[in-house]
């Protein structure tokens, strides 16, 4: 399974929408009572960032999953839409501590709901800063 993380340095970034930068992780299935093992597959630059661009692009990269501090629900509802998984509200540390807690099991974080845009509510979050195309509060170009 690959593993994007929006990053800041060496560590997780803040805010998923804000992040251009990413790194990925590949985490292979652990062997019967083995770990999993994880390999760094690289840092990636996205030249676009925001919701709906951000979530494209990384399955362009071949991600299943986000691991992210900050991400609202019209990310996570983009990246639902392409087949991505997303688990929110880990803390803020340095993504080989965050790759050790997830391979050994004890990663705190929480499973977001899996809804999907059905109401401008959503978009509250946002206020269009994101540039989410579905987003009523986009700003007008």
């Amino acid at each position: 399974m690959r593993i994007a993380m929006p990053v800041d340095g060496p560590q997780l970034g803040q805010n998923y929408s804000a992040a251009n930068t990413f790194s990925l992780f590949d985490v292979s299935e652990p062997p019967e009572g083995g770990l999993a093992t994880v390999t760094h597959a690289g840092r990636h630059l996205l030249p676009e960032h925001g919701c709906a661009a951000s979530a494209g692009q990384l399955k362009q990269l071949a991600v299943e999953a986000v691991i992210a501090h900050d991400i609202s629900q019209t990310a996570i509802n983009e990246l639902l839409a392409l087949g991505i998984l997303t688990l929110k509200d880990v803390p803020v540390e340095p993504t080989d501590a965050i790759l050790a807690r997830l391979v050994s099991g004890t990663l705190q974080g929480t499973p977001p709901d899996p809804a999907i845009h059905t109401a401008n509510a959503e978009h509250e979050e946002c206020s269009g800063h994101n540039n989410c195309p579905t987003c009523p509060n986009r700003p007008a170009k």
